[in-house]
């Protein structure tokens, strides 16, 4: 996260650790999809895959 604002940001996460798990990487424009088991997690992932941010259609 960057703050480009004069005010302090504050910024809140918590996790349930349940599936789906999104998080987006802006540096390379991509995006990734976990399902499954939980980054780091012993089991396995029913799906995962990074996506470019540009392949998605959001009006569809």
């Amino acid at each position: 996260m960057i703050n480009s604002a004069d005010s302090v940001r504050r910024y809140l996460a918590t996790s349930t650790m349940t599936e789906p798990d999104v998080a987006r990487y802006p540096d390379s424009e991509t995006f990734g999809v976990f399902v499954g088991s939980p980054p780091g997690g012993r089991d396995g992932r029913s799906l995962a895959g990074y996506y470019r941010v540009d392949d998605v259609d959001y009006e569809g």
